[in-house]
């Protein structure tokens, strides 16, 4: 009875905390344009994937377009950065919105004329990469500009935890959508919540003074310098990033061979990889949605080590838990719950990464150290992509998982002696 009053009066009291976001009116229309772009993004994914499948019947053509796609947020987005942060972020963020709606608008209209061609469809994907590489670094930087300090935490949570939740129902409705409306509908509609975003974030009111110093070539590379220097100059900084990348790096093999997982460990078809992808959506919106109350009840380090300690065990048992028990039912089940935990896991420290940002970095630096994190954050992505392809040329993708268990479990043991992750305690 005891144990049940004192999570009844945990919940009281992070529901009390959400309610102190109810004053930060301007950071409520963040979070509105943010709801309706994972909305968007989330059947675009699917839409977009499905478009160039019929356009080009090539997985090569696929894979390049995925390839395209992500080499700007890599490669572009740390010098991006570097500008944005001499503009007012609004306006960045309004403009490259427009931007994006029109050329994924002009992707429909050209499916639907006939005139789409694969190379058209390379161009107009890099070139959205390319002007993503600017919004989101003006994103990031706006947070701290219209969100108190003391709801760093709950702001950046429920922010977290309602995209999460919104990409989850769009994920869902994609297939009806594209059903009821076609493929080339399905990316208008896409177009169509960038324009409402846009217009979500024009009514945005707040004061911000912009360095009005021509940006020059030499500027820039200044500008560009300091940001570099911030983050050279603090090893929990820079071990921070490192830990994203590491996570980013670890989930890339799950996604991977997660079909050949699903096929050839649990016996099972497309449903159960629909049914883990739903487990590990809704892991991450509680994670989002607690982490306050995680927050104050776990510390920081041990927040982070302790995503890598599960991450060990869940590669693990993944594999072991179908082979040892005799029912294959509770071989599922008991799969589909470590899905959700690690989902919860990784929801919680991702939110503590952006609240550890949005708190100690400088607002002046912020545009141009989230770019710079970005970046390192997204090249583990194709990086454990090539090594993953190249491995399962060698190995099965049974001994690929055991050994990124294992790799898990080095990485906690060697961030347990860092000072720089002590520390995180101590702020």
């Amino acid at each position: 009875m005891f144990i049940i009053s004192s999570r009844l009066m945990d919940m009281k009291q992070l529901l009390d905390k959400y309610k102190t976001l109810s004053d930060q009116r301007q950071y409520h229309k963040i979070i509105a344009a943010n709801i309706v772009n994972r909305f968007g993004d989330a059947i675009d994914q699917i839409a977009f994937t499905w478009l160039v499948y019929e356009l080009t019947h090539s997985a090569l053509w696929s894979t390049l377009v995925f390839g395209v796609n992500m080499l700007p947020t890599v490669l572009i987005q740390p010098f991006a950065g570097a500008i944005v942060e001499r503009m007012r972020k609004q306006n960045v963020m309004v403009v490259c919105d427009i931007i994006r709606g029109i050329l994924v608008a002009g992707i429909a209209f050209g499916y639907v004329f006939g005139i789409l061609q694969p190379w058209i469809l390379l161009a107009v994907t890099f070139l959205n990469s390319l002007v993503e590489a600017m919004r989101v670094p003006a994103g990031i930087a706006i947070v701290p500009r219209l969100l108190d300090k003391q709801c760093f935490d709950t702001g950046v949570s429920l922010n977290s935890s309602c995209s999460r939740a919104m990409e989850l129902i769009g994920t869902g409705a994609a297939g009806f959508i594209i059903a009821l409306i076609g493929v080339h509908g399905a990316i208008l509609l896409d177009a169509l919540t960038f324009f409402m975003s846009a217009g979500i974030i024009a009514l945005i009111r707040y004061q911000e003074e912009t360095k009005h110093a021509q940006l020059n070539v030499h500027s820039y590379f200044v500008t560009l310098k300091e940001g570099f220097h911030y983050i050279m100059k603090s090893d929990t900084l820079l071990v921070i990033c490192v830990i994203g990348a590491f996570l980013n790096f670890f989930t890339t093999p799950l996604n991977s061979v997660l079909p050949s997982y699903i096929h050839e460990v649990l016996r099972s078809g497309s449903e159960m990889l629909s049914v883990l992808s739903i487990a590990i959506s809704l892991g991450s919106i509680l994670g989002s949605f607690l982490y306050p109350l995680i927050a104050e009840k776990i510390s920081k380090r041990w927040l982070l080590i302790g995503i890598f300690l599960f991450e060990a065990t869940f590669f693990i048992l993944i594999i072991v838990v179908p082979y040892v028990l005799p029912s294959l039912s509770l071989s599922q089940f008991l799969v589909l719950v470590l899905f959700f935990v690690i989902g919860f896991l990784s929801a919680a420290c991702s939110t503590y990464l952006s609240v550890y940002l949005t708190s100690h970095v400088d607002v002046d630096y912020m545009a141009r150290i989230s770019a710079t994190f970005n970046a390192c954050l997204c090249c583990c992505i194709p990086i454990a992509s090539v090594i993953i392809s190249l491995l399962l040329n060698i190995t099965s993708f049974v001994v690929i998982m055991l050994g990124t268990g294992v790799l898990s479990l080095v990485v906690a043991l060697c961030m347990l002696p860092l000072r720089s992750i002590r520390v995180l305690d101590e702020k």
